[in-house]
């Protein structure tokens, strides 16, 4: 398996980047390609306020259903889709992660982090395996992780969102994996739940899926790249055969939840 997924991802520094990998099976196995190399992970920060919010609810320090009142469009300058849409809106918090991992719309994340505070964000960060300091400059700056570190994170992410956290945010995991090829190469019925970005010079991954055997997880960043979008289409390939080596994702429950 090793060689395999070497060679195939040791493909994509010859035309796409460099290639960071970090995957864990259900049964401890690992696989890496430079996985201690750090590179900056705003899918990564995006989950850990997920963690924050979802956490803040449960405890009753955030009501998720509570309406926020936005200023006009070009007030909200250009940090993502609530900058384009008409005045007047009133969102609820719960919108507003949603729009956050989803749509990874940066005006939605700078509100919760601004709405959740710093201590909530440590914690967040440390129920992840995180460093606490990690996310102090979160949005404006992504947290710099290792693939080790983004897929620890993933595999830490169900007991850290707790039961009512996981109801909300596995579904829009769950749908996310649709909107790229990384993840549209992946058989639509398997249960996987995914968060990445594509910025500038980097395109990252992160996936937790369910084996038969168990939970299993995945981090891949490729860094100094030309074109994100050529990028994520090559990284595709080998991020199948990562997934199909490290153990095939169980078809979702007929209930659509599925297990850990």
């Amino acid at each position: 398996m090793a060689e395999v997924l070497a060679t195939s991802f040791e493909g994509l520094d010859l035309v796409e980047g460099i290639a960071h990998v970090w995957a864990r099976g259900p049964g401890g196995e690992e696989f890496a390609l430079r996985p201690d190399a750090g590179y900056l992970s705003p899918g990564v920060g995006r989950l850990a306020v997920a963690v924050a919010a979802t956490r803040a609810a449960a405890q009753g320090g955030l009501d998720l259903g509570e309406r926020i009142t936005l200023p006009r469009g070009r007030d909200l300058g250009d940090r993502g889709v609530l900058g384009t849409l008409g005045a007047g809106l009133r969102p609820t918090w719960r919108d507003m992660v949603v729009l956050m991992l989803t749509l990874e719309d940066a005006e939605a994340t700078a509100r919760l982090v601004d709405r959740l505070g710093d201590a909530a964000m440590a914690d967040a960060a440390r129920a992840l395996g995180l460093d606490e300091r990690a996310l102090a400059a979160f949005p404006e700056g992504p947290p710099c992780v290792t693939a080790r570190q983004a897929g620890a994170a993933a595999l830490a992410l169900v007991d850290a969102l707790g039961p009512a956290g996981e109801a909300l945010v596995r579904p829009l995991l769950h749908g996310v994996r649709y909107r790229w090829r990384v993840r549209t190469r992946l058989a639509e019925d398997w249960e996987v739940a995914t968060q990445g970005s594509r910025g500038v010079g980097t395109v990252e991954d992160v996936v937790l899926w369910r084996t038969a055997a168990g939970p299993a997880a995945a981090a891949v960043a490729l860094t100094e790249v030309d074109d994100p979008w050529r990028a994520e289409y090559a990284m595709g390939a080998s991020f199948r055969d990562l997934v199909e080596a490290v153990g095939a994702p169980a078809p979702a429950s007929s209930d659509g939840e599925g297990g850990r």
